[in-house]
C-alpha cells in the first residue's frame, strides 16, 4: 500500500516537473517570436524613414533647379545615325478603303526611306543617371534639332519659334518622373529622372511632319488595339462586299451574334470593365469591338484575337509599312508607326461606311478623355490611349477643317493619377495646336 502511495507521489512530482519544463519552453518560444517580430518592425520603420528622407531630398533638390535648367537633361536623347526599319513591308490591296490616291500611307513617306528622328534610341543605363535628379545641360542652338526632326518637304513655318519651342520642351522641359535609381556602388534609391518621350505630328492637308524620337520601336500598350480592331472591320467589310463570299462564314462575321462571359476560362486581367461583371454577362460581337476601343477592354480584345486571328492584322501592318507590331505580343510600335495607322484610319473615316462611322464614334467616346481630347470640344476627337507599366500614351486624329495627327508616347507610369504626366500632355498638346495654327496660314 505504501508502495502504491510512494509511486503516486513520484508520478505527481514527475508530472509537475514536466509541466514546468513545458511552461518554460512555451515562454521561451513566445519571447523568441516577439523578438523576431520586433526586429522586423524596426527594420521596416528604418527603411520607411530612409525612403521618405530620400524622397524629400529629391523633391527639395528639384525645387532648387532654375527654370532655365529645365530646357534639357543629360538623360535626354542625343543625336545619332540614321535608323532603319527592322522589317520591310509589302504593299498589298485590301478591300474596304477607297481613296483617290489609291493608298492610305501618308503622302511623301510611302515610297521614300524615312529619315532619322535625330536622337539616340539607346536606353540610358540606370547607373549613368544621377541618384536623385539628372544634371541639366543648356541647349544653345535649338535650331539644330529641327533640321534632323522635320521631314521633307521642309515647311517654312517650322523655322519659327513655335516648332523650336516644341523640340526644346521635348528635349529638356518636360516634368521629371519618379523611378528607382541604381548607383555605381550598387546602392538603390528612389529619385527623379527625365522621362522617355516620343512625339509625332502630321499635317494631313500639306504633308508637313514634326518628329522627336519617332522611329524607335517601343512598347505601345493598348495603342495596338486600334490597328487590330481596324483590321477586323476591314476584314468584315471585305466579306460583306464579296459577291462570291462563302455563306458558311456568315455566322463568323455576324456582329449581332451573342457572346457570353465566362470568367473561369476567359482572359480577365488589365484594363476594361467586362471583368467586373459576373459569369453569364452577355454582349454581341459588335459590342465586344466597341468595348475593346472605347474601354480598352482586355477581355474583349483577347476573345476577338482568338476569334478573328491575326492574319488581317499583319497584312495591314505590312501594307502600311509599319516597322513595329510584329513582335510577340504584337504591341510594339514607333510613334511614326502610330501616325501611319491613324492616317489610314482617317481615310477609312472618309470612306463613310457604316463600320467606319462606328469606329470613329467609339474612338471619340473613349472613357479616358483627360489627354489629347481634353483640349477640344467633347466627343469630337477620335483617339486611342495606352496605359501600362512604364507606358502612358495617346494618339489622335484632330478632325478640324485642316485635320492633323498627333501621337504622344511616354514612360510616365501612374497614368491619369500622375499630375506631372497630365501637365506634360496638356503642354505638348497646346504647343502643337499653336504650331498647327501657324501651318494653316
Amino acid at each position: 500500500m505504501s508502495r502504491t502511495k510512494t509511486s503516486g507521489k513520484q508520478d505527481k512530482r514527475i508530472s509537475e516537473r514536466a509541466w514546468r519544463r513545458n511552461r518554460i519552453t512555451l515562454v521561451v518560444g513566445v519571447v523568441s517570436v516577439l523578438l523576431f517580430v520586433t526586429v522586423i518592425l524596426v527594420s521596416v520603420i528604418a527603411e520607411t524613414a530612409q525612403f521618405r528622407s530620400q524622397k524629400a531630398a529629391g523633391t527639395a533638390a528639384e525645387s532648387r533647379i532654375p527654370v532655365s535648367a529645365q530646357e534639357s537633361s543629360e538623360t535626354g536623347p542625343a543625336e545619332s545615325d540614321t535608323q532603319e526599319s527592322d522589317r520591310t513591308g509589302t504593299n498589298t490591296a485590301e478591300a474596304g478603303i477607297s481613296t483617290d490616291e489609291g493608298t492610305d500611307v501618308p503622302p511623301d513617306s510611302a515610297d521614300t526611306e524615312t529619315p532619322d528622328s535625330g536622337y539616340d534610341t539607346e536606353e540610358t543605363d540606370p547607373a549613368d543617371t544621377a541618384e536623385t535628379i539628372p544634371q541639366p545641360v543648356e541647349i544653345t542652338d535649338a535650331g539644330r534639332w529641327l533640321d534632323s526632326t522635320v521631314m521633307e518637304p521642309y515647311p517654312s513655318w517650322c523655322s519659327g519659334s513655335d516648332a523650336e519651342e516644341i523640340i526644346k520642351y521635348l528635349a529638356g522641359g518636360a516634368p521629371l518622373r519618379w523611378d528607382v535609381i541604381y548607383s555605381d556602388e550598387g546602392t538603390v534609391s528612389y529619385g527623379k529622372r527625365y522621362p522617355d518621350l516620343s512625339y509625332y505630328y502630321y499635317d494631313i492637308s500639306n504633308g508637313s511632319e514634326l518628329a522627336y524620337d519617332a522611329d524607335r520601336v517601343r512598347y505601345a500598350a493598348s495603342l495596338s488595339k486600334l490597328p487590330f480592331i481596324y483590321s477586323v472591320l476591314l476584314e468584315i467589310e471585305a466579306y460583306r462586299n464579296d459577291p462570291h463570299a462563302d455563306p458558311s462564314l456568315q455566322s463568323h462575321y455576324d456582329l449581332g451574334a451573342e457572346w457570353i462571359y465566362d470568367p473561369y476560362t476567359m482572359f480577365s486581367e488589365g484594363s476594361g470593365i467586362i471583368q467586373e461583371e459576373k459569369a453569364g454577362f452577355r454582349l454581341t460581337v459588335g459590342e465586344l469591338l466597341e468595348y475593346a476601343v472605347k474601354y480598352s477592354d482586355n477581355v474583349a480584345f483577347a476573345w476577338l484575337q482568338g476569334h478573328f486571328g491575326l492574319s488581317s492584322y499583319f497584312e495591314l501592318l505590312d501594307r502600311l509599312g509599319i516597322s513595329g507590331g510584329h513582335s510577340d505580343p504584337y504591341m510594339d510600335f514607333s510613334a511614326r508607326d502610330c501616325g501611319r495607322v491613324l492616317y489610314s484610319v482617317y481615310l477609312y473615316f472618309e470612306n463613310g461606311s457604316e463600320l467606319s462611322s462606328m469606329l470613329r464614334d467609339w474612338m471619340a467616346d473613349s472613357d479616358l478623355d483627360v489627354l489629347i481630347p481634353s483640349h477640344f470640344p467633347a466627343g469630337t476627337v477620335p483617339h486611342k490611349y495606352g496605359w501600362d507599366i512604364d507606358s502612358f500614351h495617346d494618339m489622335a486624329v484632330i478632325l478640324e477643317e485642316n485635320p492633323y495627327i498627333l501621337v504622344i508616347m511616354t514612360d510616365y507610369e501612374d497614368g491619369d493619377q500622375d499630375r506631372d504626366a497630365l501637365d506634360y500632355f496638356s503642354k505638348i498638346t497646346e504647343l502643337t495646336k499653336t504650331m498647327h495654327g501657324l501651318s494653316e496660314d
